[in-house]
């Protein structure tokens, strides 16, 4: 596959002064069964300047014929580095383009799944950010929008699915009718041996599909699938003003995806790995919920309307993150979507605005070849906080009538971030110029502190003290609420509640004053605003004792939450955050808080706490979880099932696991589905009591692409040195293998229960990371990368080894993981020397 060159933003505003695309033709003959397919493309667009020139990407093997408004072009003379030169632009131009192109392994342009279970073969795009030029020809960036005809010829046996209408017209001959315009990003076709089973919403045809093997999976979900996605549908056109867009609407359930998922136009792909066992927790079915919200809300906010530069990605996917928790919580059965938000995507946010190369919610994009390495946990999370904290600023109300306004001004067009805020500014008669800037163009996360004074049980006075990071001195305006929370019987409750604007260092709370002292005052109740907050010394006992007991899951999120950045800022005592969180967990009735406070709980005794105490600790939590997956019921008994298996490391303990694997003593409610049995297995592995023989045994219990995946895992997860020196081969040679399992591999390197045995291969695997990102696309390398980082071996010697390789000038992709990584090497090894347990 020829590399194409970096698209500059500069030479994108130029062609897109020039250029406006009519329609593209496009022809994909898939009949091939080796690792090619032919594409013809046929573009119609006019030149505004006539007598220029510009280009078209195409990341053909071999060019077969280009012809130019009539004339034949030479491929030897006008393709160079992925680009078609054209010269001469008329005012009316036509290109055809007939190529050769290889399938893709990485999961971009056009992928293609032989599956090991069913012998079926499985075709999907994925053409996010850059790589629709890997199956056509075409201008590709996202502000030359154009209508798609696509055509394509395939095994007569094969499924075909596009973006409208279409129909088998002959053998192996698909018609499809033209779209409306959309990005050449958002470009997609499925096509194979696909299950699909159809539906209809008020005259919408919709569509489930998925590989044969997962047909039973698909069988038992698509019900509850079309009922939520009937659902969602409603009540974003109600909330945007606007039906739903496009002519129909296709889910495709697809393997090796590097996604969650993608809001192509009518055509879905979604991560197989949420086509979901009838035994899944009710956690695992909000997700998916919310991801299928995620890629619907983007109907609206992407896909009618698109960002004109990746600069503004992030506010796509940052509106696309807020919508689909509003959605959820809002039209669904899931009524505690913001506490799983706070818990879960926001704390991802946070963790990241924390580090030293965290960077603006808006940032500068000034190639192709930034856009993957901005797509994080700033992008996504933090950019949804920061938009919460916007509707809490200008009002409910007055965000969504903006927000209407911005699309109806633009359909199937374009827009910026600035024509965003004009709109908000219309709506809310507020003027949000600071805002932005404090907000959008300011990286870094504020501290906001409250200081009670009480005399006789009364409040005499509150104030909020806000800091922020000695290198990023930015004091901002928070929108913030302040809860007041009192006992009820055992449960505690919300009193009162006053909202208040926060500006500078110090903010008085007047409204407070005279009131009876809370038994936990909360700041930030809500969670609207973007900071990390700190509780009164009396509040921080009464969360430390009685956690569990607050009444609201999103309130109770925030404690949990606030208690944890304590901790991870080394505040409070790895051994308080673990007791006060077992105890709460004893009482938890949300199963999203549970299944992250859970993650919160391994994280403390794996990556924070002393490694002295490690195994004290893991014997608690075990047996607390145990405990817990045996009498808990059935909503919450898989997530403590599941958590025992992680927390296994005694000879008793052991024994218990191995038993539940061979069908005896299993917990009623606890389902040993093929997910389980892989985690299962894996934790076997890493304490030494499974070995290859083992693991082979379960894979031929499971001979999916999936099992293929988690035996991977658990071989190199595996307590010996062969398995890490086979772990660190694989990975000093990423083009040995496709990178899903690659990275499969690479997952079960670092254990946290193998720190000795796994210090030796600290320095090679390091060795290894700049060859990623030389040999790997940038999705590719980011994600071995981070598997690959030794992220339990807090201690002196591997923060030397880090910073070895920083002084080697990396790729700024790997620059910036590595920073991050040496970021919380260091604040686990503060924590660990902080963490004064006996």
């Amino acid at each position: 596959m020829t590399q194409v060159r970096d698209l500059l933003y500069t030479e994108a505003r130029s062609r897109a002064r020039l250029l406006r695309v009519q329609e593209y033709g496009i022809d994909l003959d898939l009949r091939s069964s080796g690792e090619t397919f032919s594409s013809r493309t046929h573009i119609s667009f006019t030149c505004t300047r006539p007598g220029a020139d510009s280009f078209v990407e195409c990341s053909a093997d071999v060019i077969g014929r280009i012809r130019f408004n009539g004339t034949e072009l030479s491929p030897g003379q006008v393709f160079t580095e992925g680009r078609i030169r054209l010269e001469n632009l008329a005012a009316e131009n036509t290109l055809e383009v007939e190529a050769v192109f290889s399938y893709s392994h990485d999961g971009l342009g056009l992928q293609r799944h032989t599956d090991p279970d069913d012998g079926g073969i499985y075709v999907y795009s994925d053409a996010q950010p850059y790589a629709a030029h890997r199956f056509f020809a075409c201008f590709d960036q996202p502000d030359l929008k154009a209508p798609v005809r696509l055509h394509v010829t395939a095994p007569d046996d094969w499924t075909v699915l596009g973006q409208a209408a279409g129909r088998k017209v002959s053998e192996g001959h698909w018609e499809f009718a033209r779209t409306q315009p959309f990005s050449t990003y958002f470009t997609a076709l499925a096509a194979g041996h696909f299950h699909e089973v159809s539906g209809a919403r008020n005259g919408l045809p919709l569509g489930i599909h998925c590989r044969r093997s997962a047909v039973p999976l698909m069988e038992s979900e698509a019900a509850d699938l079309f009922e939520t996605t009937g659902k969602l549908l409603d009540y974003f056109e109600r909330l945007f003003g606007i039906p739903y867009p496009f002519p129909k609407l296709d889910y495709v359930f697809v393997p090796e995806f590097n996604h969650g998922g993608m809001e192509n136009p009518a055509l879905v792909t979604l991560n197989e790995k949420y086509l979901l066992a009838p035994t899944a927790s009710d956690d695992r079915r909000q997700l998916r919920t919310v991801i299928v919200a995620h890629e619907l809300a983007h109907m609206w906010f992407g896909n009618l309307v698109t960002p004109r530069w990746w600069d503004d990605l992030w506010l796509n996917e940052s509106c696309a993150e807020l919508l689909a928790v509003l959605a959820v919580s809002e039209a669904t059965r899931h009524e505690t979507g913001w506490a799983a938000f706070c818990a879960g995507r926001k704390e991802w946010g946070h963790r990241a605005d924390r580090r030293p190369a965290a960077h603006p919610v808006a940032f500068d994009v000034l190639s192709t070849a930034g856009v993957v390495l901005n797509l994080d946990a700033i992008t996504y999370a933090k950019g949804a906080g920061v938009l919460q904290q916007l509707m809490a600023t200008v009002g409910r109300e007055n965000f969504f009538d903006g927000l209407r306004d911005h699309l109806r001004q633009r359909t199937y067009g374009n827009a910026t971030l600035d024509d965003l805020i004009t709109a908000m500014e219309r709506a809310s008669g507020q003027s949000l110029e600071n805002w932005s800037e404090e907000w959008l163009y300011s990286p870094g996360v504020n501290v906001l502190r409250p200081v009670v004074e009480t005399t006789d049980g009364r409040i005499d006075r509150v104030l909020i003290e806000q800091t922020a990071p000695a290198d990023r001195p930015l004091l901002r305006q928070h929108t913030v609420a302040v809860g007041l929370f009192d006992r009820d019987g055992t449960r505690l409750v919300r009193r009162d509640c006053a909202v208040v604007r926060l500006t500078g260092p110090r903010t008085e709370v007047p409204e407070l004053a005279g009131r009876r002292a809370p038994a936990l005052l909360l700041l930030n109740d809500g969670d609207h605003a973007w900071a990390r907050v700190r509780l009164d010394p009396h509040s921080l006992t009464t969360s430390l004792t009685s956690l569990g007991h607050v009444a609201d899951p999103l309130a109770r999120a925030v404690a949990w939450r606030t208690l944890w950045h304590l901790t991870q800022d080394a505040e409070l005592p790895v051994s308080d955050f673990l007791a006060a969180s077992l105890s709460a967990l004893a009482a938890e009735t949300d199963p999203n808080l549970a299944r992250l406070a859970v993650d919160w709980v391994r994280a403390s005794i794996d990556t924070l706490g002393r490694t002295d105490l490690r195994a004290a600790r893991q014997r608690l939590t075990a047996r607390r979880f145990v405990d817990a997956a045996h009498g808990r019921e059935s909503a919450l008994r898989p997530i403590f099932a599941a958590a025992f298996v992680d927390s296994v490391d005694t000879p008793a303990s052991v024994e218990v696991l191995a038993s539940w694997l061979s069908g005896a003593d299993v917990p009623s409610g606890v389902q040993l589905d093929r997910k389980f049995r892989w985690r299962a297995v894996g934790r076997l592995a890493v304490l030494g009591r499974y070995g290859r023989d083992e693991i082979l045994d379960e894979l031929s219990r499971d001979p999916t692409h999936t099992g293929e995946l988690a035996a991977a895992t658990a071989m190199t997860a595996r307590a010996t040195a062969e398995a890490k020196e086979h772990a660190l081969d694989l990975l000093h040679n990423p083009g040995s293998m496709p990178p899903a399992l690659l990275a499969a591999h690479t997952a079960g390197l670092f254990q946290a229960d193998q720190l000795a045995l796994c210090a030796p291969y600290v320095e090679p695997a390091l060795a290894a990371l700049p060859r990623l990102w030389t040999e790997c696309d940038a999705w590719s390398a980011a994600r071995l990368s981070t598997l690959a980082l030794p992220r339990f071996h807090a201690d002196a010697a591997t923060l030397g080894l880090v910073d070895e390789l920083l002084e080697k000038e990396p790729h700024p992709g790997l620059r910036r993981l590595l920073t991050d990584c040496r970021f919380e090497l260091a604040c686990a090894h503060d924590t660990r020397l902080a963490d004064t347990t006996p």
